[in-house]
Order: C-alpha cells, then structure tokens, then sequence
C-alpha cells in the first residue's frame, strides 16, 4: 500500500504448466496482471518448465513512499547442459517503478538450497533480503540496498555461528534489526547495516521469538516464550523493548498466556492483536508506551487459528493507524470475512462485512495500511483461482 492509496498484491499462479509469480494493482497499473520476469536462463531450454516461486510464510514484497515495489522470489536453476538443477534455486530481486514495469532484467543475490528468505522496504526504499542456504548445515545469509535505484550489496553472512533467522525489520533510518539463532533455543539480536556493520549480539534467555516488531522511528519490541526443564514455559513470556539508540529494557513479564501479535509505529506505541478463545481483542498504548484498556472487536470467532493467520491479518502504519481482517463461523451460515479500522488516537470503527461470493470458503487473507491512512485488504478463493482487493481510504 503506497502514500498515494494503490494497494499492489503479488500472488502465485500457473503459466504453461509453470509456476510463476503475478501482481495486480488498484487502481490497476498498465498491462495488469504484471509477471515478474525471472533471471536469464540461457541455452537451451530445458524440457520440463522453469517455475518461479514465492517463498513460503514470509515477507517478500514491499513498496516505498514513491509507491516503487520491490520483491524477493526464487527460481528453478538450470545447469550447463541445460536441465534444472536438483534441489536448486535462484534467488532473486526485482523492482518496478510507480505505475510502471517490473524489471526485465532482476538481481540474482544467490543461488543453491535457499529456505526461508525474506524482504524488508522502508519509506525511502533501502531494503534489506535474508535467507538460508543450506551448505551442510543452515547459514543465515544478507544482502542490502542503502536506497531506491542502488546496487544491492553481495550475499554475505551475517554472523559466522548464525544458522537461521528468527525475526527481521529496518526502520525508515535504514537500519536493520535481526533475531537469529546458532541453536534452537538460542535468541540474539543485532542491529546495523552490512555496509555500516553490526553491533554487539544481545543475547537473551534461552528460547523462541514469540512475536516481534520493528517501527519506523527505530524502536523494538520482542517477546520470547523462555525454554524450562519440561519443555517451554508458557506462563512466562516476557517483552523486551528496544530503544531509537539499541538500548535493550529490562524484560516484562506478559499478564496472560495467550499468543499476542503487536506492531509499532514510528513514535514507538505499540498497536497489539490477539485471538483469546472465541474473541478478537485490541489494545494500544499511549505515547508513555502505557497500555490502555483492551478492546473486543469481535465475538463469536469459531474455528481453528493458525500462527501465520494472525500475523497477516493486521497491519499498522507508521503514524499509528491500524486495520485487522478476520473471519466468523457458524454451522448455519459458514464463513465470513470483516475488517475493522482504526484512525490513530481514535476508536475501531464497526465491523465492516466484506463483499459476499467469494467469502464462505477461502484460503488466504492479507491486510495492508499505507504511510497516509489509506487501508487494503485481500483474499483468495479456496481454489486460488481468484483473489480480491478492497481499499477503505481515511475520512477528509
């Protein structure tokens, strides 16, 4: 979602027996749906189909304040002989300019066993991509772009003893936060840029990221679920908050053991979601970063919840508004899809019933919510064969 309202979805979808990767904008950019083109293949062509992929769970597009995108792919990698490479990808980059084409010509950043790669964009367009490449063993790779239209640095590791990476972002500075592991339950975090370096690993207890969050003015928030004896100790999560200057605070404890989803926004007030049994319920702090009361959006939210539904249905923007989707259920009338917004230092407006035909059975859903309050939401048929945008713009 761009300063000007254009909400840009990117999606999967098939082309001669191959995977590849579309987007369509709206208001519709031309020649809508785009394909981003992959990297050059050469000679000759192999017999079975090149696929482009997205990778799975992970952020992998992003869009500027220009309303420039940028996106993160991966690609069947073809030998000298011509055939596709077993177990090979290559990982790519590609940019298109407001209202324009995506690049015919993308930036190949690595290429091998690639896993669990993602993007970062800020306002100005300095981006940040990390994966893994499996080489033996996992090895937690980056690459960096210091702003729009600039060279992407080479790949390089992050940390020598870095095998995974449990969480990122980059705040409209351009720098970068990262929470990587060397072991399962091991937590640490940098902070920097691989042209300007990084700082000092902050190690925290033992553990897993339980959520993360990265604002726009430079603040962090992360919340580990500690390990004990018997396994992980779901009634001591504890938020850590990390200030402008890397400053890590003391941990606080969290008052209940449901799984909360936060975002921040450029003055570091934390917007937080969270689906506790049957009910949606909001909170958001003030600017002592003070919790308020908690807020029930909805009631009556039947069905199964997964991890990654609650991540990708809620987005805040750097001033502070916000905008969640979500669903309801009931024997009698099936599945149902709603949005709720909130301008900053106001209330959640009413639920909003989103368009009927598409909603009774789907598979994915996104939210988005751009610079200037302008809001998008987006879902995908249970066939995928269809997916629809709607856009809510602020009140005058």
């Amino acid at each position: 979602m761009d300063r000007k309202g254009t909400a840009t979805l990117a999606r999967r979808d098939w082309a001669d027996d191959a995977r590849i990767v579309r987007t369509s904008s709206l208001p519709a950019a031309p020649g809508d749906p785009q394909s981003v083109p992959g990297p050059p293949q050469g000679e000759p062509d192999p017999d079975e189909p090149v696929s482009t992929y997205f990778p799975e769970y992970d952020d992998h597009s992003g869009v500027d304040d220009s309303g420039a995108l940028t996106t993160l792919f991966l690609q069947d990698r073809l030998l000298r002989n011509g055939q596709l490479a077993p177990l090979g990808y290559n990982l790519a980059l590609s940019d298109r300019p407001a209202g324009g084409n995506w690049s015919t010509t993308p930036h190949v950043a690595d290429v091998g066993q690639i896993d669990r790669a993602r993007l970062h964009v800020n306002a100005s367009g300095a981006a940040v991509a990390l994966w893994n490449r499996y080489q033996g063993r996992l090895r937690l790779w980056v690459s960096y772009r210091p702003a729009a239209g600039a060279a992407w640095t080479p790949a390089q590791r992050l940390a020598r003893a870095a095998s995974f990476s449990w969480a990122s972002g980059i705040d409209d500075s351009g720098r970068v936060v990262v929470g990587y592991a060397t072991h399962p339950a091991d937590v640490r975090f940098v902070t920097g840029t691989p042209t300007t370096g990084w700082s000092r690993p902050h190690r925290f207890p033992d553990g897993i990221v339980d959520d993360f969050a990265v604002g726009a003015g430079g603040h962090a928030r992360v919340t580990i679920l500690p390990r004990s004896l018997h396994g992980f100790n779901y009634d001591d999560r504890r938020t850590y908050s990390m200030s402008p200057t890397g400053r890590w605070s003391r941990g606080v404890r969290q008052p209940n053991t449901v799984r909360t989803i936060t975002a921040l926004d450029g003055a570091g007030r934390a917007t937080s979601m969270r689906w506790e049994k049957e009910q949606l319920v909001a909170r958001t702090s003030d600017r002592n970063r003070q919790w308020r009361q908690p807020c029930v959006l909805a009631q009556g939210l039947g069905g199964r919840r997964w991890t990654h539904e609650a991540d990708d249905h809620f987005a805040v923007n750097s001033r502070g508004d916000a905008v969640v989707i979500y669903r309801t259920w009931n024997r009698a009338g099936g599945t149902h899809l709603w949005a709720s917004y909130k301008p900053v230092g106001q209330p959640w407006t009413e639920p909003i019933k989103l368009p009927a035909g598409d909603t009774r059975r789907y598979a994915e859903a996104r939210a988005a919510i751009g610079p200037a309050g302008h809001a998008a939401v987006a879902w995908s048929a249970h066939n995928h064969k269809r997916s629809t945008i709607v856009r809510m713009s602020p009140a005058p």
